[in-house]
This record gives structure tokens, sequence and C-alpha cells, in this order.
């Protein structure tokens, strides 16, 4: 007879169960390291999946396995909660991100400064100079060049515009910030990239890949134990492959239905790239 899964184990938060399992994870030896190339959240609720089952046979398991301890499995799907978060404090380029949305402000408050700063030096002869130097060039970063420099002459000749434009002076300091982060963040043409991995970078995915190289190993001491309990027939329904995905297969509509297929059209799918033990 079945017993019941353990329910006394404390379901942990994503932070909880990182502090929890990494230092396990940073003393695995480097020679036994696994790269993290797949889903966490596709392998965390199939891993919940195979502890679940796996420990409602929990009196097999005492009497068959005495030497088994169920709780190195039972924490299978905090050690991935763990990956979950490792992952996400991978620290990325926030300014690569933003640099699209900084473009678009830069272009938008150029083409408003400079139609105004044209419209002036229509009647104001000392500025026809710098506008005319201005509207030359294209591109990005011209354009935050053109924003640093509008903001410039704004400033040099305020009180000629006073009065005379829809420039305001959030549209100048604006203009000065946005042009002068660009002009840090956009690389001339041909520029050489640095292309070496930040120190902080490289140590939050090697710890990251530490807690994946737990959970994998986690996954085959619950998979050797499937498999023992379930036996070769039942292993993938009980304890599904960490990357296993449902599939729905389309019905051919010039195929008649067969009355003795199964009801349930959906069959597992694994991605082979990923290690899921024996």
């Amino acid at each position: 007879m079945s017993n019941g899964p353990a329910d006394d184990t404390p379901v942990l938060g994503t932070q909880a169960a990182y502090d929890l399992h990494l230092p396990e994870a940073k003393a695995l030896p480097q020679s036994e390291m696994v790269p993290y190339k797949a889903d966490a959240h596709v392998a965390f609720h199939n891993a919940k999946r195979g502890v679940d089952n796996v420990l409602t046979e929990g009196q097999r398991i005492a009497q068959e396995l005495p030497k088994l301890n169920p709780s190195e499995i039972a924490v299978l799907p905090d050690i991935l909660r763990a990956v979950l978060f490792a992952d996400q404090r991978i620290p990325v380029s926030r300014a690569s991100g933003n640099i699209a949305q900084l473009v678009h402000q830069a272009y938008g408050l150029r083409r408003k400064m400079l139609k105004s700063a044209e419209a002036l030096a229509e009647s104001e002869v000392g500025l026809v100079a710098q506008v005319t130097e201005i509207k030359k060039g294209r591109g990005k970063l011209d354009a935050a060049n053109d924003c640093v420099a509008l903001a410039a002459l704004f400033r040099e000749h305020a009180k000629v515009m006073a009065g005379r434009t829809p420039v305001t002076d959030q549209d100048i300091a604006e203009a000065d910030a946005v042009g002068s982060l660009l002009q840090t963040l956009l690389m001339p043409a041909r520029t050489p990239r640095d292309r070496t991995t930040p120190k902080d970078v490289a140590e939050a995915t090697e710890t990251r890949d530490r807690l994946w190289t737990l959970a994998l190993q986690r996954y085959d001491l619950l998979w050797r134990t499937g498999a023992w309990l379930f036996g070769p027939e039942l292993i993938d329904e009980k304890v599904p492959p960490l990357q296993s995905r449902l599939v729905t297969r389309k019905a051919n509509p010039q195929t008649p239905s067969n009355p003795q297929a199964p009801s349930n059209p959906q069959a597992p799918s694994d991605v082979p790239d990923v290690p899921l033990g024996p």
C-alpha cells in the first residue's frame, strides 16, 4: 500500500531556496559542472511531478531502499527555484536595453529644438552658422551630438530665444542629458568591441551553473529511484525528463478517426540538449 506524498516539507521562496542550497552548490568540484542550457520553469514543473509521484511510494522506499534519504529528492523543486533566482541575478547591460528608447527620445528632442532654432535663425543672423552646422550629418550618434549642441545653443542664446520658442528649460536639460548619455553608449562604426565577459557576469553565471548541476544530480537520484519503483514502462510518465513538454498532435483531416485511439492526444516531446539522467 502506498503512502501519500510528504506534505511537511516547507515550500521556500526563490531567494530562500537560493540562500539554502548555494553553499552545497559552491562545494561541487569544477569537473562536475554542467552549463545551464535549459528552461528552469519547465524543469521545475516536471521535477515537482516526479518528486510527488516518487514520494507517494514512501512505504516501498522505506522497505526496498532503506539507505535512501527521501529528503534528498524532496528538495529538488526548491533547488530549481534557486536556479531561477540565480538566473535572474546575472547582470545584464541595462544601457543596451535602453539605447533604443534613448535614441527615440533624442530624435524627438532634436526635431523639436532644431525646428525652433531654424525658425529663429530666419530673423537672427547670428544663429544661422550654428544651426547649419548642427543640421549636418545623420545617424544615431549624430543625433546624440546634435542634442548636446542644441542644448548649448539654446543656453547660449537664452535671451534672444526667450518667449519665442516652444522649447522649455526641461527640453534643454533632457536634450543635454540624453545626448551626453548616448555619446557614451553608442560606438562609432568599425570601433573594436570588448568581448570580454565582465567579472560580475562570469561569477553570477557560474553560480547559476553550479545550482543547475546540483539540480541535475538530485534529478539523477530521483530518476534512479523512480526506475526502481515504476520500471521502464512507466518511468517517463511518473518521472518526466526535466525538459519534457506536452505537445498536441493535430489530427489529419483526411484520416478517419480511430475509435480505439486514446482519448488524450498529448505525448511528451523531449529537448535533447539537457542531461536527463541514466
